[in-house]
């Protein structure tokens, strides 16, 4: 018998301003789903930012670095998402 101890992870970058304008604030939402079959270990999302494009704030610790927007989310379990 073989058992399958991978973990199969989606993400997804949504907004609610799909046509941002020059110098408009706008907010999106990274989804990171893990659909298992295991839990997932050490998971870290990370976002290169666009050309012209600043990063102001994220309300789960996400943190720049050389035009990278980063997020630790650890452990993840199998059927269970982060944002």
């Amino acid at each position: 018998m073989t058992v399958d101890t991978a973990a199969t992870l989606a993400i997804a970058k949504t907004t609610a301003t799909p046509n941002v304008v020059v110098g408009e604030v706008f907010t999106y939402t990274i989804t990171v789903t893990n659909n298992g079959p295991s839990d997932a270990q050490q998971v870290v999302v990370t976002d290169a930012l666009p050309a012209g494009v600043s990063f102001e704030s994220a309300d789960t610790g996400g943190s720049l670095d050389n035009g990278v927007v980063s997020w630790t989310v650890g452990t993840l379990a199998a059927a269970r998402r982060s944002t």
